[in-house]
C-alpha cells in the first residue's frame, strides 16, 4: 500500500523487471484526502473458493453522516 499516494493513498500491483526494476502494472486510487487508503492491507480467502482476496484499510477515512472514521475495503476475486 502507498498511503500518502497523490494525497489518498493507493495500492499499487507491480512486477519485477528484468532490469531489477519495480513496475507498476494496475493501481486501485483511494476515493478522499487523508484517508491513509493503503495503511493496512491483508490477502486471504474470504469465502472458500481458492481465490485470494484483498482487503484495504483507510483509517483516516471520514463521513460527516456519522460519529465514528475509517473504512475498509474488501476486493473479492474472481
Amino acid at each position: 500500500g502507498a498511503p500518502r499516494d497523490k494525497s489518498r493513498g493507493s495500492v499499487l500491483f507491480g512486477k519485477k523487471t528484468e532490469d531489477s526494476e519495480f513496475e507498476v502494472v494496475q493501481t486501485i486510487p483511494g476515493e478522499q484526502v487523508g484517508s491513509y487508503f493503503g495503511n493496512s492491507l491483508a490477502v486471504l480467502d474470504l469465502n472458500n473458493d481458492d481465490w485470494n482476496d484483498l482487503i484495504v484499510g483507510a483509517p483516516f477515512y471520514f463521513d460527516r453522516m456519522k460519529d465514528h472514521g475509517g473504512a475498509v475495503y474488501i476486493y473479492m476475486n474472481e
